[in-house]
């Protein structure tokens, strides 16, 4: 047997943290979170990971794929953060998103549970929403308005 797979027979393999026999958070594969934590690269990995995977499940929105960068940055940050289950029950915000009506996506969104619950992240994608109507009503013959 190989070391990688002496480990995992040894340390076991866990997706969820979980206390270990001298009371230390671990997760992985005896990863201990109590002393040691993650490394930035482990983080920084994980991170991409979650991302790409955020992104791959925003784009089955159908309000994505139209819908401007910033608007789409925004559906990933969504996804991230809710799933995309609980997004897609976000009805009236993606039709108004798929729609263009941004004022209005923002003002739906301002109005649910998960908007009073994230502080400031709540704050800071509905001005990203607000700002993306003045982009989309910006004439094509112009430069976007930042």
């Amino acid at each position: 047997m190989d070391l990688r797979q002496s480990l995992i027979q040894h340390e076991g393999w866990k997706n969820k943290v979980y206390t270990d026999t001298v009371g230390k958070q671990t997760i992985g594969v005896g990863f201990n979170l109590t002393d040691v934590g993650l490394y930035d690269n482990e983080i920084s990995f994980i991170l991409d990971n979650r991302i790409a995977l955020a992104t791959k499940d925003a784009e089955t929105l159908t309000c994505y794929k139209g819908s401007p960068p910033i608007i789409q940055d925004v559906l990933v940050e969504l996804v991230f953060n809710l799933g995309i289950v609980k997004l897609r029950q976000f009805n009236t915000f993606l039709n108004y998103i798929d729609a263009g009506l941004f004022l209005e996506a923002a003002a739906d969104l301002e109005g649910t549970l998960w908007y009073r619950q994230v502080g400031n992240r709540g704050k800071d994608l509905c001005g990203v929403i607000r700002s993306a109507e003045d982009v989309s009503k910006t004439p094509d013959t112009q430069e976007p308005v930042a």
